[in-house]
């Protein structure tokens, strides 16, 4: 009898883990996240769409202050609070279930670790991209170009989105959709593929010790090389983006650009981009991390 219970023990299968938990684990990292870097992201914004006016990322925040004040440098801040949390949340989400559909289609991932979570983050940067992410980082740019201008017509979420639809309709909301979508799946793709191996890496030199500050380290380091492999991708969906857009297509934005500006215009804002994707994704990874195992995510 004893080892009947004790086989059927063995053979039960372990509790399934609610997909609500990746996603509030998601959010909170992408919140924190906010917090941390929003002025350099408004600096990277204006940089980009901007090009030439800044002569690098210190005299852009100063001339953002000057205009705005510490206000300007948290312009768009509901926006980007809003899409950076929700965005965080299905990416986590997102990149759990995808892990689930492709372990039940057979992937092994102890054998194809890297390949598996390349996969699950470019499907779940793209999953981000198109059900929040274009909608929400279109406000949000809109926002950060308008600053130190004499128009608000942008100056909260709600009445941004209700002008954008009165004088767009909806599909002024997805402006940008395809370098949107190209930049998250690539950037998200490229992030969790590294992830574990870096941070495998680093837990090797410190000997198994600091979890919370590698755990850190391990999130800006993907995130940092991430940028630097899809920032022209970045400049072409701000450049759509931004109210003043002349181009009616990521194609045309991108010859457009190269054009006016040569291959250097997609470095773009990269200077303020890398730190602050650094810093965003050291916190969003730490924080992932360590609330996951608080809820059991």
């Amino acid at each position: 009898m004893s080892n009947t219970t004790a086989a059927a023990a063995k053979a039960k299968p372990p509790a399934k883990k609610k997909g609500w938990r990746n996603f509030v684990a998601g959010a909170c990292g992408g919140a924190c996240e906010v917090i941390g870097t929003m002025p350099l992201d408004v600096i990277k914004t204006r940089m980009q769409v901007e090009q030439g006016k800044y002569a690098n990322p210190i005299d852009c925040g100063k001339s953002i202050y000057r205009a705005g004040g510490v206000a300007g440098l948290y312009s768009g801040m509901p926006a980007f609070l809003t899409q950076t949390a929700g965005k965080g949340g299905i990416r986590f989400y997102a990149f759990e279930q995808s892990k689930k559909v492709l372990m039940g289609l057979g992937v092994d991932f102890e054998k194809n670790t890297t390949f598996g979570n390349l996969m699950c983050g470019l499907m779940a940067g793209t999953a981000e991209a198109l059900c929040w992410t274009t909608p929400t980082e279109r406000l949000k740019v809109l926002r950060q170009t308008e600053v130190g201008t004499s128009s608000n017509k942008y100056g909260s979420m709600i009445g941004g989105a209700m002008t954008v639809v009165r004088e767009q309709g909806v599909k002024g909301l997805y402006v940008g959709a395809g370098p949107t979508a190209a930049r998250q799946a690539s950037s998200v793709g490229f992030r969790f593929m590294f992830y574990d191996t870096v941070k495998k890496a680093y837990l090797g030199v410190t000997g198994g010790k600091y979890q919370d500050a590698v755990n850190l380290l391990s999130g800006g380091t993907v995130g940092g090389l991430s940028v630097i492999v899809n920032n022209p991708l970045d400049v072409v969906k701000s450049t759509m983006q931004g109210k003043d857009c002349k181009y009616n297509s990521s194609m045309e934005a991108f010859k457009g650009i190269l054009k006016e500006r040569g291959a250097i215009g997609f470095a773009g804002g990269l200077t303020a981009r890398v730190p602050r994707v650094f810093c965003g994704q050291a916190i969003t990874f730490a924080v992932y991390e360590r609330i996951s195992v608080l809820i059991g995510a």
